[in-house]
C-alpha cells in the first residue's frame, strides 16, 4: 500500500541573498528564501523570477498584519523598519503616488474624532532633536512652470455642516512658559531684495465658491480672541522689526466701503514708549457730555490772569498755538 504524504514543503534556503538558479526550480516550482523573506518561480522558458518580497527589503524588515484589540486589525511593520513609498516612474499624468481613502457612514459619537491619516508622536524623555510630527518637503529646482505647494489643504462644503480647511491647536498646561508657545508659526527666509512685492509672509486669499462674479460675502476676514471670562490676550496684533508701513489701507475698494478703521465707542488710541512704558498720549470718542473728542497728553500753556489755556501742536514742522476755553 502507498502511503501519502500529509504536508508539503517548497523548495527552501536559508541563505541570505541566495536567488534560485534554473536549475534549482522545476516549472511552476516555488522556492522560498526565507531570512529574506523572498518568494521564487520558473517559468517554461527557464525564467527565474521573484514572486513575493520587496526587492533591497533586509533581512527581517517584513509588513504583516497586527491584531490591535477591539476588533481592529492594522497593516503593521516590525520595529526597526520603514514604509517607503518610492515611485521611479513618474510621468506628467500622475495624479498621486500615495492615496487614502475614508468614506465614514453615518451615526458616530459626537466629539470622537475620526481621520484618514493619523501621525502621533511622543516626547517623554528630555531630547535634543527636533521630533516633529509630520514634514514635508518640497524643492523647486527650475524655474517657470506650475504653481507648486509643499502641503495643501481643502475642504469643501456641499451641505450646511461645520467645515474646516485646516484646524490648529496648541494646549499649553504649564504657568509662566519659559520657553515658546506657538500655535502656529509662518516662516519666510529670504534673501536679496523684492521690488516688485512678490514676497508675502501670510496670504489670505478670499474669493467665491465658484469663481463667479456677484455678492459673496464673507463675515469676517481675520477673527482674533475668545471668549473674555477664559482667555486674556495682551495683545491682538503684535508688529515687529523694520517695516516700511505698519499697517496699510491704500489698496483697500473705498467704493465697497471707505471705513479705514471701526472703533468702539470709549476705546482708545494711544501712543507709548512702549509695551510697559510711559504713555504719551490718546485719543478717543466719548459719549460725556453728548458727544465729545477726547485728547490726552496734550501741552497746554496756562494764560496769567485768564481763564484761557493755550494747546500748541506742530504743524507741517511749525510750532504752533490755540486758544482753549473752559465750558
Amino acid at each position: 500500500m502507498v502511503t501519502k504524504p500529509s504536508r508539503y514543503q517548497t523548495r527552501r534556503t536559508n541563505t541570505p541573498g541566495k536567488v534560485f538558479s534554473a536549475s534549482e526550480l522545476l516549472d511552476y516550482e516555488l522556492g522560498l528564501n526565507v531570512p529574506d523573506r523572498k518568494l521564487f518561480s520558473k517559468d517554461l522558458n527557464g525564467n527565474v523570477f521573484q514572486v513575493a518580497g520587496a526587492a533591497g527589503r533586509n533581512p527581517g524588515d517584513y509588513v504583516k498584519y497586527e491584531d490591535l484589540g477591539d476588533g481592529l486589525q492594522a497593516l503593521g511593520i516590525k520595529t526597526g523598519g520603514r514604509l517607503w513609498v518610492k515611485h521611479d516612474t513618474d510621468t506628467t499624468g500622475d495624479f498621486t503616488t500615495f492615496w487614502v481613502t475614508r468614506n465614514p457612514p453615518a451615526g458616530g459619537t459626537y466629539a470622537q474624532v475620526n481621520s484618514a491619516i493619523r501621525a502621533q508622536t511622543k516626547v517623554d524623555f528630555k531630547t535634543d532633536a527636533f521630533e516633529w510630527g509630520i514634514t514635508s518637503t518640497l524643492e523647486v529646482n527650475a524655474a517657470g512652470g506650475g504653481e507648486h505647494c509643499a502641503g495643501y489643504f481643502r475642504a469643501q462644503k456641499n451641505a450646511d455642516g461645520t467645515a474646516w480647511a485646516i484646524c490648529l491647536e496648541n494646549r499649553d498646561f504649564v504657568p509662566q512658559p519659559q520657553s515658546g508657545t506657538v500655535a502656529a508659526e509662518i516662516g519666510l527666509f529670504v534673501k536679496g531684495k523684492d521690488d516688485l512685492g512678490r514676497r508675502i509672509g501670510i496670504h489670505l486669499s478670499l474669493n467665491s465658491a465658484d469663481n463667479a462674479d456677484g455678492e459673496n460675502v464673507v463675515g469676517s476676514a481675520l477673527v482674533i480672541g475668545g471668549p473674555s471670562a477664559k482667555v486674556q490676550v495682551t495683545r491682538m496684533i503684535r508688529l515687529q522689526g523694520a517695516g516700511f508701513v505698519g499697517i496699510d489701507f491704500t489698496e483697500m475698494d473705498t467704493n465697497y466701503s471707505n471705513i479705514g478703521i471701526n472703533m468702539k465707542t470709549e476705546q482708545v488710541i494711544q501712543w507709548k514708549d512702549s509695551l510697559d512704558g510711559t504713555t504719551r498720549g490718546g485719543l478717543r470718542w466719548t459719549s460725556a457730555l453728548g458727544g465729545n473728542w477726547q485728547w490726552s497728553g496734550i501741552a497746554t500753556t496756562p494764560s496769567a490772569g485768564a481763564i484761557v489755556e493755550y494747546e500748541t501742536v506742530i504743524i507741517n514742522g511749525n510750532l504752533r498755538k490755540r486758544a482753549l476755553y473752559a465750558v
